[in-house]
């Protein structure tokens, strides 16, 4: 049995820049394949055993076997709490884009150039936070395997067509010759890992910033609604005011100081604005760059009130405590809304890394094989509650045919 990660997870430059240099390094690694040593190819699989990699693996185990079995309840106990909340997470996103054309999934594709919480991922910011995810998830799986006196027989890289993971590979006697625990534990010590270092960095992110106090960021933007341009909601057409491709919008990422001409510092400031205000009112927003932008507001859709269509949070509140609560939320940490105490690269790295683990040690932890999750769910099911193993694979199914109708209706005309 293999344990792997892939890089799935829950991105400035050009994003077609990233993405062809990235697919041009894996189609010469395919075109050279033949010619590389310890590089197998497996029908749409790239294989690479890597010997360093195993002794380090190694090494490792040996320095820290005796602390993965004190921890393997708490590995244990963690994965399967997040399993359970990325399976509801997955589900419920799933139902909302069946049912909901605007709606986003929550579930992407990690490549350079995609888009992750409204930013970009540079080439930079994706091959160091990826190398490091696949670093500590599999060298969590090889050490925690060595702690349990199972031996590995290879350890390396893969590629499936064009996505990146790593693997390790225990012998599959001694695998099974263990207890259930045992198993569990290595099964669930990958995401372990990239779930408490993403904690680690999340602790150390403070001494490298500090948050402006000057404006408040727009953290995500209602599609339909009068912040959003001209779309035209299919549910609620009568409660906006549908506009001319020219009108004015506003993105996730930018940085509201005005409102109306006062300026604003904080939430309070900017809901007594819009509270004077009434449906088809006007009101003035001038952003970081000075530009400004005029609004009609439209009736809330659950009120009689104005309503804009955005969610906020002052620069102040971007605080490590609500980082930790909400991981994505290190990528609020960016020049509009911070002094950097480092060089910003290292910033980048850092917030990229911090996101990277947590979203791809979540998403691994899925019950569905080949992920660990799976691993874990099949292993436990393996003589009761069987019909788990159904109730997942219909599950994901539901998951793929909701994203695959979501691409395709944002394909067509």
């Amino acid at each position: 049995m293999v344990t792997s990660s892939l890089t799935f997870g829950f991105s400035m430059g050009s994003p077609y820049l990233y993405i062809g240099l990235y697919l041009g390094i894996v189609a010469l690694l395919w075109i050279l394949s033949p010619t590389i040593p310890r590089l197998d190819r497996d029908g749409p699989v790239l294989i690479y055993r890597s010997g360093t990699f195993l002794r380090v693996v190694n090494l490792l185990g040996k320095r820290l076997s005796c602390v993965m079995p004190k921890i393997s309840y708490v590995m244990i106990g963690v994965a399967i709490f997040f399993s359970f909340s990325v399976s509801l997470s997955l589900l419920l996103s799933s139902i909302d884009l069946l049912l909901n054309p605007w709606a986003e999934p929550v579930l992407k594709l990690v490549l350079p150039g995609m888009e992750i919480a409204g930013e970009r991922i540079r080439f930079v910011n994706w091959i160091v936070p990826i190398s490091i995810v696949l670093f500590v998830h599999e060298a969590s799986h090889g050490i925690t395997a060595l702690a349990n006196r199972v031996k590995l027989r290879s350890a390396g890289l893969i590629l499936i067509a064009v996505i990146p993971g790593a693997f390790v590979e225990p012998e599959e006697k001694e695998l099974k010759k263990r207890t259930l625990k045992q198993r569990l534990s290595i099964y669930s010590a990958g995401s372990f890992g990239n779930i408490l270092l993403a904690l680690m960095l999340i602790s150390i992110l403070p001494l490298m910033y500090v948050p402006k106090s000057n404006g408040i960021l727009v953290n995500s933007v209602v599609l339909g609604s009068p912040a959003s341009g001209s779309y035209e909601s299919p549910y609620v057409e009568e409660l906006f005011f549908l506009g001319s491709p020219e009108e004015p919008f506003l993105e996730r990422g930018e940085v509201i100081t005005e409102v109306n001409g006062i300026k604003v510092y904080s939430f309070e400031t900017f809901l007594s604005v819009l509270g004077e205000l009434r449906p088809g009112d006007y009101l003035v927003i001038k952003d970081h760059l000075g530009i400004t932008k005029e609004f009609v507001l439209s009736r809330h859709p659950n009120s009689e009130r104005a309503y804009l269509g955005i969610s906020i949070v002052p620069l102040g509140e971007i605080t490590p405590f609500r980082m930790s609560l909400e991981f994505i939320a290190a990528l609020w940490v960016n020049p509009l809304t911070s002094y950097a105490k480092v060089p910003w690269w290292l910033l980048d790295l850092v917030k990229w890394t911090i996101v990277l683990n947590y979203g791809i040690g979540l998403i691994n932890l899925y019950p569905v094989k080949p992920l660990d999750g799976g691993l874990m769910l099949w292993d436990s099911t393996e003589k009761k509650f069987k019909f788990l193993r159904v109730l997942v694979i219909v599950m994901t199914l539901v998951i793929i045919f909701s994203h695959v109708q979501h691409i395709v209706r944002r394909l067509l005309p």
